[in-house]
């Protein structure tokens, strides 16, 4: 074998070698971000979160709590909750909003004061923007039961308590 084709090798030895080290590099670092996202999981437990939903629990003696972020300044603002039968149960005007996340709560009372039962009930908001009328995504508050971390590219789910499982990536607000 040539000098020249010596040296050339020796370098592509060296390439290998240094490629294999920083392949193991990124593994290691692959595995210490899983165990910080398994850390940071774990303190979400209890806690409540927005997500978007068209559907909430309301528990004996309970209320719903939500949100609808706006992009926009808008007038009318209304949440309307519904039973599973698609009647309209109760009416929350929240009259005209800003731009930004306006909240409500619903106490469970139907439009004549009476007390409604437990159970799954539709969130829908709508509002009057520019003159026109225009439905929007609903973030209802629910309370995180549990966590599952992700395997084999999967994402990281929380369990919460009344609206099941969601993808982390759908959380809004955490408080």
């Amino acid at each position: 074998m040539e000098h020249g084709d010596f040296i050339g090798q020796l370098a592509q030895f060296g390439t290998v070698s240094g490629i294999d080290e920083v392949r193991t590099e990124l593994q290691n670092l692959a595995g210490s971000l899983v165990s910080n996202q398994a850390l940071q999981a774990a303190s979400m437990i209890g806690r409540s979160v927005l997500v978007p939903a068209g559907q909430a629990e309301l528990a004996e003696g309970g209320t719903i709590e939500g949100a609808v972020e706006l992009g926009g300044p808008v007038t009318n603002l209304n949440i309307g909750i519904y039973d599973q039968s698609g009647q309209l149960i109760r009416n929350i005007s929240l009259g005209s909003q800003s731009p930004g996340t306006a909240a409500f709560s619903w106490d469970g009372l139907a439009t004549d004061g009476s007390a409604v039962p437990p159970g799954r009930f539709f969130v829908r908001a709508e509002a009057t923007s520019g003159g026109i009328n225009e439905a929007y995504d609903v973030l209802i508050a629910d309370q995180v039961r549990s966590v599952s971390l992700p395997s084999g590219g999967q994402p990281l789910t929380l369990e919460l308590a009344g609206l099941g499982t969601v993808d982390f990536s759908q959380v809004r607000h955490i408080s």
